[in-house]
């Protein structure tokens, strides 16, 4: 990802990206940065939160990957979460079949789209967390996935 302000250990970093409410996030990383308390995440765009909480943040794609794989609980927080949106644009996630989609809401009557299609459902949740906070997806070397259509 990129080079980190602090020393967060490598589960505290996944635990924050991999909580789907903010609040819950911004509460679990605040307590072990101080420097973050004066900033509140009520009174701030979601995009500036992610922002702050990028700097400290230094995880690998496969690590995330890793970490999913032995939290599926946390897979399905995640996809439920995704479920439960209501406003666009927004990333999500879906089941469908036997496998999972990951892909964009651009909001108002414009099509779904930079749909990508798993069969693992770890490595989806991993594209879904990734795409939400706005790190680069997951790569053709990390994960398989094929591009979806768009609807």
């Amino acid at each position: 990802m990129r080079e980190n302000k602090s020393q967060l250990s490598l589960e505290i970093q996944l635990q924050v990206i991999c909580l789907p409410n903010t609040r819950e996030s911004y509460d679990l990383i605040a307590t072990l940065l101080p420097e973050l308390k004066k900033w509140d995440p009520k009174h701030e765009s979601l995009e500036l939160y992610k922002k702050h909480i990028k700097e400290y943040l230094n995880f690998t794609a496969i690590e995330l990957i890793k970490y999913l794989e032995a939290q599926p609980e946390t897979c399905k927080i995640l996809l439920n979460d995704s479920y439960d949106k209501r406003y666009t644009p927004s990333t999500f996630i879906e089941e469908r079949q036997n496998n999972y989609r990951v892909g964009w809401v651009p909001g108002g009557h414009n099509p779904i789209n930079q749909i990508r299609v798993f069969s693992n459902f770890a490595e989806a949740t991993a594209d879904y967390v990734l795409f939400s906070w706005g790190f680069p997806r997951l790569t053709a070397e990390q994960a398989n996935w094929v591009e979806g259509v768009h609807y």
